[in-house]
């Protein structure tokens, strides 16, 4: 699987509210958490790839938001070259809703 599908699902499994609030739990857990200064070397070493993975999962997000704003704007460019009417405005929401 490519770098760029890869980012394109994530950003679909994460859209919509649901998938905004799960990220923002995650973040939660992971990034928004400190450990006491006891903490163990293995509890340090697990929260820190906890970490990572979810800055990882950030990253592909935000690489698959940018490619299908960029994909939209092709096409409500095309749509507008094409004289785009209530016609042309419905096609472009059946597009969003794929997504």
């Amino acid at each position: 699987m490519t770098g760029d599908r890869t980012a394109q699902l994530a950003a679909r499994c994460f859209r919509g509210a649901d998938g905004v609030a799960l990220l923002a739990y995650l973040r939660a857990l992971t990034l928004d958490r400190a450990l006491a200064p006891d903490a163990t070397d293995a509890a340090l070493r697990h929260l820190e790839g906890q970490r990572q993975l979810v800055r990882h999962l950030s990253h592909l997000i935000d690489l698959g938001r940018a490619a299908l704003d960029e994909q939209l704007a092709g096409f409500g460019k095309q749509l507008y070259l094409l004289g785009a009417n209530q016609e042309g405005e419905a096609i472009m929401a059946g597009l969003l809703q794929q997504g």
